[in-house]
Formats: C-alpha cells, sequence, structure tokens
C-alpha cells in the first residue's frame, strides 16, 4: 500500500492573513525618565516568530525604532534620548514569521515625548559633577 500527502502551496493572502497584527491591541505609555514603553497583545492565531516596531513622528516617515524582537517579548522601552522632545509620536507593532511581514497593528494614540526627570537621587542642583571640586 503507498498512501501520498499533497500539501497545498499557501497563497500570499493566506500568509498574511496568519499574521493577524491589525488585531493587536497596542499601547503606549511615557515613563518618569522621558522614555516611552510601547506594548501590545501578541496576536491570538499564525505564526509569529518576531516583532518589530515602528514609530512615526508628526510630519515624519515612519521607520523601524527596534530591531527584531523575540515572540515572547510584548513590550519594548525607547530610551528618552532617541526622542525628540515636545514632538507627537505614534507606534506601531510588525509581526514576522519565517514566511513574510506581517500586516502591522493598528497606530498607538498619540503620544508627545516628554523631557526626564532625573532617577539619580545623589544629584542636587547646583551640586558639582562627580569628580570635579565643588
Amino acid at each position: 500500500m503507498c498512501v501520498f500527502f499533497f500539501f497545498k502551496q499557501k497563497t500570499a493572502y493566506e500568509m498574511l492573513r496568519s499574521l493577524v497584527g491589525s488585531e493587536m491591541c497596542i499601547r503606549d505609555s511615557a515613563n518618569a525618565d522621558g522614555s516611552v514603553t510601547v506594548s501590545w497583545s501578541a496576536p491570538t492565531e499564525g505564526t509569529v516568530t518576531s516583532y518589530v516596531i515602528l514609530a512615526t513622528r508628526e510630519g515624519q516617515p515612519r521607520h523601524a525604532v527596534s530591531g527584531r524582537l523575540s515572540s515572547e517579548q510584548t513590550s519594548y522601552t525607547l530610551p528618552q534620548d532617541e526622542l525628540i522632545t515636545g514632538s507627537s509620536y505614534t507606534f506601531q507593532v510588525g509581526p514576522i514569521n519565517v514566511h513574510t511581514h506581517g500586516p502591522l497593528s493598528l497606530s498607538s494614540s498619540p503620544l508627545v515625548a516628554q523631557a526626564g526627570t532625573p532617577q539619580d537621587g545623589n544629584k542636587e542642583e547646583g551640586a558639582p559633577a562627580p569628580g570635579r571640586p565643588g
């Protein structure tokens, strides 16, 4: 007895449907140090192998602000020094699998980058920098 198995090759449409980026819930939040944390819910369907975070600054083209992130990761913090204080940003998450990049998530709510507050409790206004005479 001989048994044959035939596997249908997936079309681009079927692969994109298995990456449900537009159904991911995405949120952004400003942190006290001026950084921004982008978090999202993982898709319930499909095979995501990694994610990439994209940012759009008002009036500028969208661009990647992270490398490939692990498929287990559901948040990413963008340091304050990579943001322009006073500028408005929106963020999107791009799921990736072994076949293709999936559709991007919806955009986060606009967030205005703020200057951070120093987190080092030893810094006092007017105090000399470490290693310098006062």
